[in-house]
């Protein structure tokens, strides 16, 4: 089955790394995914940015305001989609994925 590993944090966080600091956890990402990538599970990631624009509609027409809509300092700052056999097993590569301490992971099957 697939899985999505939605990395949910604050980017406020993320910004007020060092450059360091900033450096290791991409190496950090990058090494996670080549251990995937090495057990044939690793079908996808991508980063995204914190720019969010929100379109909902309003009676007939739709309306675009900046978001996020929910009043929270967190996000999706990205995500990894895996193979694996069970949702156990996909939970168990989400405990692999480097995050910060105010992160965290949610772990989703795709149905597809």
């Amino acid at each position: 089955m697939k899985y999505v590993l939605l990395v949910v944090g604050s980017a406020a966080a993320y910004d007020a790394l060092s450059e360091e600091e900033s450096k290791q956890i991409y190496a950090d990402h990058a090494a996670f995914s080549a251990r995937l990538a090495e057990q044939s599970a690793m079908l996808g990631s991508v980063e995204l940015s914190p720019e969010v624009r929100i379109v909902a509609p309003q009676g007939s027409d739709r309306i675009v305001t900046a978001g996020p809509f929910a009043e929270t300092a967190e996000g999706v700052g990205g995500w990894y989609i895996v193979k694996a056999d069970d949702i156990d097993a996909a939970a168990e590569f989400a405990k692999q994925v480097p995050v910060l301490p105010s992160d965290h992971i949610e772990v989703r099957p795709i149905k597809a």
